[in-house]
């Protein structure tokens, strides 16, 4: 049996590989015109960095493990292991040593992985998941401005729609954090009215946003809706909600919100548009692999096996 061990690295072993990480993350993010989201991991390594262990395989090290403390939670920011040593359970012991941390410290654990090799996604696939984003590039419309389509028609959201627009935004978002399983509904209602009060100051007035209300066509009846944020960096959009009515869920009014958003992100001169949709959402995940949107990164977390051990 092979013996493998996790000690903390040394100050040259820290170093090496915050640099390959920062390599590492910066290749992922790039290819898929994120780049900036690259820069946001890095920064949040170098204002609250964690600590680093020597994975040793026989007394040879053949990798590394990152892990950070981020509030409530034991982080693992990285496991890297040697490519010739893989498929020892290095990956394994490592991934064992943060969950037994986490288990010392009485805190859950959260992996944010940005990566799509196949021994990565292994390694944490027991781990439920809570969200993942994604980005597609966009081309022009083939035909249209791509604000109308087979049954329904796009147009903005009026003031007098806008009171309760954001009452059920406010609740919905509180609903899907608290059903992802990272937070309590009492946090995740405190969190949800203080991040829709930052972003909106000044309502539909607010700068930077398109809204869209999705409408049947023979009845003109509001059936879904679409906010999107422009610039959130070079060149990408975000899509900050996508709502399809209960009563109306099922007729393709959801991919009809999301080409109205890729139209408005566009013309808002953006040429990839992003997204975050919760773990438990699987019908939005589907029509999102539909429409070409790819995964950027996801984030899984677990309660770890109840360990005193470190």
């Amino acid at each position: 049996m092979p013996e493998i061990d996790v000690t903390e690295a040394s100050a040259e072993q820290s170093r090496d590989w915050l640099e390959a990480w920062r390599q590492r993350t910066e290749d992922w993010f790039r290819p898929l015109g994120v780049p900036a989201m690259a820069t946001s991991r890095l920064d949040g390594w170098t204002t609250a960095p964690g600590t680093v262990f020597a994975l040793r395989l026989d007394g040879v090290t053949v990798g590394t493990l990152a892990v950070a403390q981020r509030d409530d939670r034991v982080v693992i920011t990285d496991i890297w292991v040697d490519p010739e040593h893989r498929g020892a359970g290095v990956g394994r012991a490592a991934r064992t040593h943060a969950e037994r941390m986490a288990a010392a410290r009485g805190t859950e654990i959260l992996v944010n992985r940005a990566t799509d090799h196949p021994a990565a996604v292994a390694l944490f696939a027991g781990y439920p998941l809570r969200s993942q984003r994604m980005v597609k590039a966009l081309q022009a419309p083939p035909d249209g401005d791509g604000l109308t389509g087979p049954g329904w028609r796009a147009r903005p959201l009026r003031e007098d729609e806008y009171d309760a627009w954001v009452a059920e935004q406010v609740a919905g978002y509180a609903s899907d954090i608290a059903g992802s399983g990272l937070s309590t509904p009492a946090a995740a209602a405190e969190r949800s009215a203080a991040e829709f009060r930052e972003l909106l100051p000044d309502g539909l007035a607010s700068p930077g946003y398109t809204w869209w209300i999705i409408e049947d066509e023979a009845t003109a009846t509001p059936v879904a809706s679409i906010w999107v944020a422009h610039g959130r960096e070079p060149g990408v959009s975000f899509v900050f909600s996508v709502e399809v009515q209960p009563e109306h869920r099922g007729r393709g009014y959801g991919r009809a919100a999301m080409l109205a958003g890729e139209a408005a992100s566009l013309a808002a001169g953006d040429d990839r548009l992003a997204l975050n949709v919760f773990g438990h959402n699987h019908v939005a995940i589907r029509l999102y692999e539909r429409l070409g949107y790819a995964v950027i990164e996801q984030t899984r977390s677990t309660t770890p096996p109840t360990s005193g051990r470190n």
